[in-house]
């Protein structure tokens, strides 16, 4: 189902574990951002590096700062890049970034790394090289072998299939000996061509038009740009309207606001004469084994 990537963003809070705190996902950006604005920020490096500008040493983050990873990773979908190297780029996911700005995909800063591994059912460690090693490893967030930085002890491996870690290097990576795959983003939610059905052709591959009405509110709540509607479902008092404007969630650009426009018995509306703009999802997040 097209909404299921995001079903469980509808609701005002979800709750994700990491060592047994709480993490709320938040739909209302407005309004948790004025919460947590003091807390944590995330913006991109110039080299479109997503970072996390509240620095943290060690696992011990605040419930709070939690929270606002939880909200950031609502709008992305996290990928994996090529093994054993520092690139955010593979097949399977040909489209890593929406914006050219963002133009690696990887992840700086510990908090949202937790946070992506929640996402993906992965487990968290805070294990990292020794120091001068880091260079062997991708940085920032990368998923590795469990046991990785464990020269003795109990195995994680037995119990945790896939681990993330985060290397919190900024300098050269030795390209000819890295060890981990980088945990790479893009955006959960891209928007089609102005007054088309559907999203753009690059993204087809990666992405579907939302479908689902309560996904569709949900997105709105997330990218936070544009208000949903207050009559938010077309065609309720008049079913012409239905082929006015394109099918499924979309940015009515004359209002600017989001719309839901359900499939209708009377059919598509014609190419060229249809409104507004499609709000798209990824089509099959990727598993991480």
């Amino acid at each position: 189902m097209v909404g299921s990537s995001v079903a469980g963003l509808a609701l005002a809070v979800v709750l994700l574990s990491h060592g047994g705190v709480a993490i709320p996902i938040v739909a209302d950006q407005s309004a948790f951002v004025r919460r947590q604005a003091a807390q944590v920020e995330v913006s991109l490096s110039p080299q479109g590096e997503m970072i996390q500008e509240a620095s943290h040493d060690d696992m011990d983050l605040a419930p709070e700062d939690l929270a606002k990873s939880g909200f950031e990773i609502g709008r992305f979908d996290f990928v994996l890049g090529q093994p054993n190297t520092n690139v955010c780029t593979a097949t399977g996911h040909k489209k890593v970034n929406e914006d050219t700005q963002n133009s690696t995909g990887h992840i700086i800063g510990k908090a949202l790394c937790v946070a992506a591994a929640a996402q993906k059912g992965a487990h968290f460690t805070d294990e990292e090289a020794d120091d001068g090693q880091e260079g062997n490893h991708p940085k920032g967030c990368f998923k590795a072998d469990c046991d990785l930085f464990k020269a003795d002890g109990d195995s994680l491996a037995t119990t945790h299939p896939v681990c993330f870690f985060y290397n919190p290097t900024g300098g050269v990576i030795n390209v000819a000996g890295v060890t981990g795959t980088p945990v790479c983003s893009r955006p959960a939610f891209v928007h089609g061509n102005d007054d088309t059905q559907g999203c753009k052709a690059d993204d087809q591959s990666d992405y579907q038009v939302i479908d689902d009405e309560e996904t569709c509110r949900t997105a709105a709540g997330i990218l936070g740009t544009h208000p949903t509607a207050d009559e938010f479902r077309i065609g309720v008092h008049n079913a012409s309207k239905h082929l006015d404007y394109v099918q499924g969630c979309f940015l009515n650009l004359d209002r600017n606001k989001v719309y839901f426009n359900a499939k209708s018995a009377l059919g598509d509306g014609v190419a060229g004469q249809m409104k507004g703009r499609n709000i798209c999802n990824v089509s099959s997040p990727q598993a991480i084994a």
